[in-house]
């Protein structure tokens, strides 16, 4: 079982000062300041499975969207990424739509638009795309690290983790989940070095016999995601609760 260490009031902050950040420095209207409190509310709510909360906070940020066109570009490309992440895993269609729109709003903001690239990656993750997948993790890995950006790039390499695990190379897992959590203990995100210690565990455990560089039988995943939908498949389970990091655990 995972260990909630962030509160809700830490997430919400996060999401405050992202929004700040990327929204240029401009004096917000009272619409796109309830726009962007609809998009920060809906985020969290998806952090904590209340898909149902999510969803009418969505809705209620697209119908202000709806009718006020002009809403700051940045707090859209927010609004089209929390949108995505809300489909990613029941339909990678309609998530794509809103993750290339997302990058699109954020066509000021290189930073941001890596990190939806981490997003595309999941959904293509979710759709069994794995080629496609690493392919936008890399990206998303090359602009964090030219911009030493050393959570997100802990985070790709996580993910890069994951799919070497689920194309048949546990001991390259094991080794990309460890740089992973090198970093983030390194920069004292103690929270994410537990994900990354939790993967490399089950890694160790439960994905292959032997040492570290040989490669073993993948066993059948089941998919969740904090955007709601069901599951299928046995034995483990993949989440990415924490914003983008994914992680297995135990399917109980």
């Amino acid at each position: 079982m995972i260990i909630k260490i962030k509160t809700y009031f830490v997430i919400l902050l996060v999401c405050l000062f992202s929004i700040a950040v990327t929204a240029d420095a401009q004096t917000l209207t009272s619409v796109e300041i309830d726009f962007a409190n609809f998009i920060v509310k809906a985020d969290v709510d998806l952090e904590k499975n209340d898909v149902q909360s999510a969803e009418n906070e969505l809705s209620q940020a697209n119908a202000l969207l709806l009718s006020n066109q002009n809403i700051n570009q940045n707090l859209q490309g927010h609004f089209h990424k929390v949108k995505g992440k809300f489909y990613v895993k029941d339909s990678l269609s309609t998530a794509l739509s809103h993750f290339n729109t997302s990058l699109s709003r954020f066509s000021g903001s290189p930073s941001e638009q890596a990190k939806v690239k981490i997003f595309i990656g999941i959904a293509y993750f979710y759709a069994n795309k794995f080629n496609t997948a690493e392919n936008y993790f890399d990206q998303a890995k090359t602009y964090f690290l030219a911009n030493n950006d050393q959570a997100s790039f802990a985070q790709v390499i996580n993910n890069l983790g994951i799919l070497a695990y689920q194309n048949g190379n546990p001991g390259n897992a094991v080794t990309m989940c460890d740089q992973a959590f090198a970093i983030n203990t390194n920069i004292g995100d103690s929270f994410e070095a537990s994900r990354n210690q939790q993967n490399i565990n089950y890694f160790l455990n439960a994905g292959f016999s032997g040492s570290s560089n040989q490669d073993g039988n993948v066993k059948e995943i089941i998919i969740v995601n904090h955007g709601g939908g069901g599951t299928s498949g046995s034995g483990t389970t993949i989440d990415t609760s924490g914003g983008g990091t994914i992680v297995v655990r135990n399917g109980n």
